[in-house]
């Protein structure tokens, strides 16, 4: 049996990962879904100090941010708007299984996107031999490469999201402007 899904918020003076170790002493979920913040990845090795290793989910939002902030930077371009095509199928699948039991979503998430996820690795490959390396879309691709399997992590479990910000979704979003402005521990959050 599994507990229902729960999403937590803490926060720190900084961005140190021995706030995370801190955070996250006693934890005893599997996964854990982040971005590709570094001050994390002690968390998904064996010296994890608070338990064994937690599996890395990625955050698609993040990934599609980076593609996404090119296009409207620059002229768009095929590459660009076929990369932005698949992530958003892969979005519109999400929207279909939303609120689906943990079974239903993998099951779906198997049948379509993974293939679109593959589709996507492809086309990243690819250009990534033609681009050059120091250019805007060969970086954001990068990103994807380097956080392939966190990113695909999602379609290999149910009960993982496509992204952080699905978690929020019906809660606080930490991105929200706070107003009048609100002070912990002397810290200002806006």
């Amino acid at each position: 049996m599994h507990s229902p899904p729960a999403v937590w918020f803490a926060w720190s003076a900084g961005r140190n990962g021995k706030y995370a170790e801190e955070h996250l002493a006693g934890f005893g979920g599997k996964v854990l879904q982040v971005d590709g913040y570094a001050g994390y990845n002690s968390q998904f090795t064996a010296q994890r100090e608070n338990g064994p290793p937690l599996k890395r989910a990625g955050c698609m939002a993040h990934a599609r941010r980076k593609i996404y902030d090119i296009v409207i930077n620059t002229r768009r371009n095929p590459t660009l708007m076929q990369a932005l095509a698949l992530i958003r199928a892969l979005y519109a699948t999400e929207a279909e299984i939303r609120g689906q039991s943990a079974e239903c979503r993998l099951a779906i998430r198997q049948e379509k996107s993974l293939p679109l996820m593959l589709s996507l690795k492809a086309l990243i490959d690819e250009k990534q031999k033609t681009l050059s390396k120091k250019s805007r879309l060969s970086k954001a691709f990068a990103y994807i490469e380097n956080h392939w399997d966190a990113l695909c992590c999602y379609c290999h479990d149910g009960h993982v999201e496509i992204g952080r910000v699905e978690m929020w979704r019906g809660g606080f979003s930490p991105g929200i402007s706070v107003n009048p402005p609100l002070s912990i521990g002397g810290a200002l959050l806006s």
